[in-house]
């Protein structure tokens, strides 16, 4: 018992913010639970409501002015860019928001951080100076590609990696190249597979690993439909597993374009619907629902996607990765660059199709919906599967193997 206690270690989760994040962190982090590791973790937004039902410490996010000078763009380019659109181009901000976590996390006494995308998580580690693993897209690592080759006119883009350096001097830290690496720490994982998350190894020194599709088998039953989880296919209608994640963000309609389209189209037919937006409420625009539509604010994503035919979703990195593993063809509607990218990738792997939110309208998306049912996309999307879990990645176990070794 007193060896086992004295293996013990503290490791802090910090992460941006989403459900996509929850659903490859907690893997790793019921992992190392098991393996008698004490895990606490920080997000923003709701989605840690997911965590601390599985009984994980969530440390609050302190409260502090807002940035200056925030200009959303859907079509953001790049790393950099999109967290100077969250605030980190702000000098002000950077250093409030770092002082800030650094305050409320240092009681927790971290042994290890692990860091998915998040600037707070990785400036802990580097004051604390205790090793960072990363939980990572291509997009976020160095030599990984862009979110979007597309870059239209944005006006100046701030250096965020500048803004950082100024506030690491003021702690008397080394200053870093480039806020990728920054971010990448001493161990970068990549929940995900090379032909769908490329990245140019040897351009940065840090260990890269791929770990392969990490997506929570959340096992509750809440939010399936009672016939869908029927053993017996006598008298089965077609499937469809939408996922919206926020209605609206930013300010701007997103999954509720997927939401209203979604029923336009597919309600009121022979399909059954299943609509889930990730414990976010619905707000913007409000639709009536058909009866064959039902709606819940959260469901077991592998759960769901395991039970349809075709799933339909906003083009998260989470959900991509969830239909690779249940086999399961994805009809993406990708509401900003980074999830474009993610679209893409994963009809490239075939996995999918992608339609642009401009494309969707009530007819063109039943008009895919079917023809993904009827031409092949079933069986493309499980071979697919087949050949990932051929490759044996390990997955959250050896994403925790690889944490264990560095405490």
């Amino acid at each position: 018992m007193e060896e086992i206690l004295l293996k013990k270690k503290r490791i802090f989760i910090g992460m941006m913010a989403g459900m996509g994040r929850v659903n490859r962190c907690l893997p790793i982090a019921l992992k190392l639970r098991e393996m008698g590791h004490e895990v606490a973790f920080t997000i923003w937004g709701n989605a840690g409501v997911a965590m601390e039902q599985m009984g994980f410490t969530c440390i609050p996010i302190p409260d502090i002015p807002a940035p200056k000078g925030q200009v959303f763009h859907p079509n953001f380019k790049d790393m950099n860019h999109f967290l100077s659109m969250m605030g980190y181009a702000d000098s002000n901000y950077m250093r409030d928001e770092l002082e800030a976590r650094l305050r409320v996390t240092i009681g927790f006494k971290p042994d290890l951080v692990i860091s998915d995308s998040s600037v707070p998580a990785a400036f802990i580690a580097c004051k604390l100076d205790i090793p960072l693993v990363s939980v990572n897209q291509s997009s976020t690592l160095p030599g990984g590609l862009p979110f979007t080759f597309n870059f239209g006119s944005y006006g100046d883009i701030p250096d965020v990696t500048k803004v950082l350096n100024g506030v690491l001097a003021e702690y008397g830290l080394p200053e870093t190249d480039d806020i990728l690496t920054f971010l990448a720490g001493d161990l970068a994982l990549l929940p995900s597979i090379p032909n769908f998350d490329p990245v140019q190894l040897g351009v940065s020194p840090i260990p890269i690993e791929y770990i392969g599709p990490v997506v929570w088998r959340d096992a509750n039953e809440t939010g399936m439909p009672a016939n869908w989880l029927m053993k017996s296919n006598n008298g089965r209608r077609p499937r469809v597993f939408v996922y919206t994640s926020r209605l609206v963000e930013w300010g701007v309609e997103s999954g509720g374009h997927i939401f209203r389209e979604a029923v336009r189209a597919l309600g009121n037919t022979s399909t059954e619907l299943l609509i889930a937006t990730g414990f976010n409420p619905l707000e913007g625009d409000s639709v009536d629902v058909p009866p064959n539509v039902h709606f819940t604010s959260y469901v077991s994503g592998v759960m769901a996607a395991e039970h349809s035919d075709v799933m339909i979703h906003h083009g998260g990195h989470g959900s991509c990765m969830t239909t690779i593993l249940t086999g399961t063809p994805s009809l993406v509607i990708p509401t900003w660059a980074e999830r474009e990218f993610n679209a893409k990738r994963l009809q490239d792997v075939g996995g999918g199709r992608v339609m642009s939110p401009d494309e969707v309208t009530g007819s063109a998306l039943a008009e895919t919906v079917h023809a993904m049912m009827t031409n092949g996309d079933m069986d493309k999307a499980a071979a697919l599967k087949e050949n990932v879990c051929a490759s044996h990645y390990g997955g959250a176990e050896r994403a925790a193997e690889l944490i264990r070794r560095l405490l």
